[in-house]
């Protein structure tokens, strides 16, 4: 008897749980319409996060939409009808939320050919005209290249890689006279550029790369997902940035006040060498004279005699 009411309450409190969940979640509504503001019928509604698409709906004949038990979180609403596309629009739902967005519809492209080019991999066609340079591991290992920066500094035609130092040293790509911030470098489809655009290739080894292409474009703009939100990324990373930039200084001005000692106590100790050669000499000058003196005093005597 015991047993039968504890499981009673568990499917209870799962029940409610459960009813709580599917009270809190969030929906969203709203209207699609064509370039003339005309609703637009049969038209895909999707919502996305940052993972998989999280719901979807198909437009009525007054263009309405309505999607439905969504988790609290951020989303992206997307379209998807043959010929048109739609402004990507962004957003924040909370609990038991609901929102209303009006999508508008613009004229896109159909389609877009495909061609296989030298990089060995698919390129939409306007991106056919490109210069793309491969570096395949034939050439890393008939090179015995080490590092990134010396494999593009070889292989690829117009590029400059500079380096400041030895090896380690801070290094720098410029594209066609271009600046160093001007190169957008993405690993695994992930752009890897720091603040204002520059990127150190000094520690960027080539064991672990498996196709490395040097392709000169302004157009490309990378298609990446950030785990967790790009909000809590920077909220986490901008404050260890200003940290290290902090800490940086710091040890620079340490850095500098003693160096600023070490070089005046040897500008100390390079004037005290100096002052004692200057007064050996003339120590030595009067020791000197002083003999030279008696000398004279001791053959004038004995020529008096």
């Amino acid at each position: 008897m015991t047993m039968t009411r504890r499981l009673g309450l568990f499917v209870l409190t799962l029940c409610l749980v459960a009813a709580s969940a599917q009270a809190q979640r969030a929906r969203v509504t709203g209207t699609v319409v064509d370039p003339d503001g005309r609703p637009a019928r049969r038209v895909t509604v999707l919502v996305v996060d940052q993972t998989s698409v999280r719901g979807r709906a198909v437009t009525d004949s007054q263009g309405r939409f309505h999607v439905a038990d969504l988790a609290a979180g951020r989303y992206e609403l997307r379209v998807a009808m043959e010929g048109f596309a739609a402004t990507l629009v962004t957003i924040a739902l909370s609990p038991d939320d609901s929102q209303t967005v009006t999508l508008v519809l613009h004229v896109s492209a159909v389609s877009e050919s495909v061609v296989v080019t030298a990089a060995g991999r698919e390129l939409p066609q306007s991106r056919v005209t490109d210069s793309v340079t491969v570096v395949t591991a034939d050439d890393i290992a008939a090179r015995q290249f080490e590092t990134v920066a010396d494999a593009l500094r070889f292989t690829v035609p117009g590029l400059g890689v500079t380096a400041t130092g030895g090896r380690g040293g801070q290094t720098a790509l410029f594209t066609r006279g271009g600046e160093s911030d001007f190169t957008l470098v993405m690993i695994d489809g992930v752009r890897v550029n720091g603040f204002g655009g520059a990127f150190d290739f000094a520690h960027l080894p080539v064991g672990d790369i498996e196709t490395g292409d040097a392709a000169s474009t302004d157009s490309h703009k990378p298609d990446y997902m950030l785990e967790p939100d790009p909000e809590t990324i920077f909220n986490r990373l901008i404050p260890r940035y200003l940290e290290t930039i902090i800490y940086d200084a710091i040890l620079e001005s340490q850095a500098s006040e003693h160096a600023s000692r070490r070089m005046a106590m040897k500008s100390a100790s390079d004037a005290a060498n100096r002052m004692q050669k200057d007064l050996k000499k003339v120590y030595n000058r009067a020791r000197q004279e002083g003999i030279t003196k008696e000398l004279l005093d001791i053959i004038g005597g004995a020529s008096a005699v």
